[in-house]
């Protein structure tokens, strides 16, 4: 929470925000020189590790910091949006170990009331926007996925991997990637 954030004020609390303010802030400082475009995703993705760490930020509970992403990129659905997020996960996991993190940033993508349900359609464009960009990150994701399960009853109906399979609409290559 050190320097510039675009989840937190200045005193530590979570800035109050939809997902436009959010993308204009990082396209605003994406708009100067290169410099700047990959300082606006570095500054989103460094809060992004932060939000979704294992216990990193007491203020707030896991799944409470969690559900803020959740809250937020529930209005990223235009392509541009998912370009966006895909760009943010391959600044995420340029750092090894944010394994996690890159994963709760797909597991959180939600939809429905109270964000309850998994957008698996959305999670896989976003997945093959990422295999663009950086494949090897793709397929780490895609890896790192497959013990994420939204009901520990039905972990087989409820994997979030399958899921996204189902949709038809992940590349081939991520399709059958198993690690």
């Amino acid at each position: 929470m050190k320097g510039i954030s675009f989840i937190w004020d200045e005193s530590g609390k979570i800035i109050e925000q939809s997902w436009e303010d959010l993308y204009t802030k990082i396209c605003d400082v994406r708009d100067g020189d290169v410099r700047g475009r990959y300082r606006g995703l570095g500054i989103i993705a460094g809060d992004l590790i932060e939000l979704l760490q294992y216990d990193t930020f007491r203020r707030y509970g896991m799944h409470e910091r969690r559900m803020v992403w959740a809250e937020l990129s529930a209005g990223a659905t235009q392509e541009k949006d998912i370009k966006l997020l895909a760009e943010i996960l391959a600044f995420m996991t340029a750092l090894d170990e944010v394994q996690p993190e890159a994963c709760w940033f797909v597991y959180f993508l939600r939809i429905g009331e109270g964000l309850a349900e998994f957008d698996a359609k959305r999670a896989a464009l976003m997945l093959n926007e990422l295999y663009k960009i950086n494949n090897r990150s793709a397929k780490f994701v895609m890896f790192s996925l497959v013990p994420y399960v939204l009901d520990r009853e039905k972990p087989e109906e409820t994997a979030v991997c399958n899921l996204m399979r189902e949709t038809g609409l992940l590349k081939e290559e991520l399709l059958s990637y198993k690690g």
